[in-house]
Order: structure tokens, then sequence, then C-alpha cells
């Protein structure tokens, strides 16, 4: 079975997600003070959660055209609300998306 880093497997053979360069994206992006950032790799939501997770005041859009992406997103909009954002889409079509003026884009 080929995989990608996206695709990881744990030991029980479901989907888990490692996210690339996780530690770093953060340290450069600085969500601490908050801020809107857009996640244009979504993939199984990895940055998009850290993000989250690093302070009250941040919120993420993200956008992803993988089929399988929208439920993983669904998740993280239950945990964090209006703080989430997701679009299922591609990259040609970020102009459709209503949020603007972004503190980073990953």
């Amino acid at each position: 079975m080929l995989l990608s880093l996206d695709d990881t497997y744990n030991s029980s053979n479901s989907f888990c997600h490692i996210p690339v360069l996780l530690d770093e994206v953060i340290e450069y992006l600085k969500p601490e003070k908050g801020g809107l950032f857009l996640d244009g790799t979504f993939g199984g939501g990895g940055h998009t959660e850290a993000l989250l997770e690093r302070s009250p005041e941040v919120r993420v859009v993200a956008i992803d055209r993988d089929k399988h992406a929208k439920k993983r997103a669904e998740k993280i909009k239950n945990k964090y609300g209006k703080r989430f954002n997701f679009y299922s889409m591609n990259f040609a079509d970020l102009d459709q998306i209503r949020e603007s003026k972004f503190k980073g884009i990953i």
C-alpha cells in the first residue's frame, strides 16, 4: 500500500494524520496573539487544529478538494464552532471565499 504523509495509518489500521513541519509552522505564524489564518493544505486538519489550540482568538479558514477532508473538517467545526470555516474547493477558486486579510497562510 502506498501512503503519503497525510495518509498514515496507526496500529489499529485507522486513518491518522501527521502534519509536516508543525512546530516550525506554529513558531513562524505565532498564533498566540490570535488572528485569522488560511490553511490551504487542510488534509487531516493537523495544522488547523494546532492553530486553534494556541489561542481562543485564533480563527482558521481551510480549503481542500479531497472528498474525505470534508468529513474531517466537520469534526473540527463541531469542536471549534465559528472559529473554523471549511471550503471544499481548489486553490483556483480561492477568490470565492468570504474571508480576507489573513495574518498567515499555510
